[in-house]
């Protein structure tokens, strides 16, 4: 008794309309089970001949259709920022889709207002980061957790069995069953693909020579707390 994910909102004004199809109730149950096992066989009326199949088709294709809202159906809409480096990579992910044939519309919002439309399921596209603050592949796996939607779920994916998967690996110890969990999980996420993951980000530190005690950590960014001033250092710098 279930379909697909619920789409985004920025994706529903692509269809004509939208049906809800509420679970059956017991009546309906006794007689989908009847219709199931009965030995009588169904007859299949004809409703429209190939006459007027051939009608609708003339008549949809008279609808007219104003040029604005065929652009909007039409268009690859991506969320983005007016700051330089957002600008540098629109212009490449502008060169690289016009390859291949495809135009798209950049759309330039400040960070906060884009984060919240992202979480109201508002946006076609968007480019963000993600990183850990654990060593444990949880952090990841929450990205596509149904009901992490309007949060860390950007995608607003919401699959049963990637669900039921995250929640049991949430009760288990680090181990081979919890591995495997994990394994699974991942193999949903590439065959649905709610992301598209472009790259990996490397960075480089500087610090000065009165700090004490950094030591750049894999994932972390909390490095704050475990730093401390060499004010011997730090005044022979300034004087």
């Amino acid at each position: 008794m279930e379909g697909t994910y619920p789409l985004p909102e920025a994706q529903l004004d692509r269809f004509l309309m939208k049906i809800l199809v509420a679970y059956p109730s017991r009546e309906e149950l006794n007689r989908i089970v009847e219709r199931t096992i009965q030995q009588d066989e169904t007859h299949v009326e004809p409703v429209l001949d190939r006459a007027a199949i051939q009608e609708v088709r003339t008549v949809c294709r008279q609808v007219l259709v104003a040029p604005h809202v065929q652009e909007m159906a039409i268009a690859l809409v991506m969320a983005t920022q007016p700051d330089q480096l957002s600008r540098q990579l629109d212009e490449l992910w502008k060169k690289c889709l016009s390859h291949v044939g495809l135009n798209v519309d950049f759309r330039a919002a400040k960070w906060p207002e884009n984060l919240k439309n992202s979480r109201a399921g508002k946006l076609m596209m968007w480019r963000v980061g993600w990183t850990a603050a654990q060593p444990d592949g949880d952090t990841f796996l929450a990205l596509g957790y149904g009901p992490n939607k309007g949060q860390a779920n950007h995608s607003r994916f919401d699959q049963r069995d990637f669900n039921a998967l995250y929640a049991k690996q949430r009760t288990l110890p680090d181990g081979p069953e919890r591995e495997a969990i994990f394994h699974a999980a991942k193999k949903l996420f590439v065959a649905y693909a709610p992301y598209k993951f472009l790259g990996h980000r490397i960075e480089t530190s500087v610090y000065h020579p009165w700090v004490i005690g950094f030591r750049r950590h894999p994932f972390m960014r909390d490095f704050w707390k475990y730093v401390d001033i060499d004010e011997n250092v730090d005044a022979k710098s300034t004087t």
